[in-house]
């Protein structure tokens, strides 16, 4: 007989789901992990996946979206100069379009 998953351990595989889903793991994929890595029914792991979608979308619930706004702008900010530094212009014109639209300065 299966032991019974603690809510510790619930929690901790929905953390590693929302790792996964927020650095573009499908859904396949995190089936696969859970079978290699837990031994659990692809069932099982689409509960983690709800839990794991819910803790990411409760990381964005209370902010504003100026406030966002401004969030993105600066990682803009930093991208850009951080790809002019490495002569990675290409990247830089990306990040400054990024934040003109961002800006709705173009479309």
């Amino acid at each position: 007989m299966a032991q019974k998953t603690t809510r510790g351990q619930v929690e901790y595989r929905a953390q590693v789901f929302a790792k996964m889903l927020t650095t573009g793991s499908t859904r396949r994929e995190c089936l696969q992990h859970a079978s290699d890595e837990w031994g659990v029914t692809d069932r099982t792991a689409d509960s983690y996946i709800r839990a794991a979608r819910d803790l990411i979308r409760s990381d964005w619930d209370d902010v504003a979206r100026d406030q966002l706004a401004a969030e993105l702008l600066s990682q803009y900010a930093d991208l850009q100069r951080k790809a002019r530094e490495t002569n990675q212009l290409s990247v830089a014109l990306g990040a400054i379009n990024g934040a003109a639209r961002l800006a709705k300065l173009i479309q």
